[in-house]
């Protein structure tokens, strides 16, 4: 298996155990979780590896600024931002 295919599995069976609320976009494509709603980005693989020998916030923050990690704005049925109700439908 390579490392790639490794590291969606970590992913994968993350969001599948914890169900945070929110779906993962992964590198590849592939989103992970709820259809609709916020949606954590993933833009390289090897962020996964630094959480699993770094977890800690500082190197979320290193991920966020160097723009491996990403946010994707949820948006209601109407196409605008969702009200709380959307969001725990």
């Amino acid at each position: 298996m390579e490392a790639a295919d490794k590291a969606a599995r970590i992913v994968r069976t993350v969001v599948e155990t914890l169900k945070p609320g929110f779906a993962v976009r992964l590198w590849t494509g592939e989103r992970i979780g709820p259809a609709s709603g916020p949606v954590l980005v993933i833009n390289d693989q090897d962020i996964v590896w630094q959480m699993v020998r770094r977890p800690s916030f500082s190197t979320l923050i290193e991920m966020w600024i160097s723009k491996t990690v990403a946010t994707k704005r949820a948006r209601g049925p109407s196409g605008l931002p969702p009200t709380r109700a959307d969001l725990y439908r």
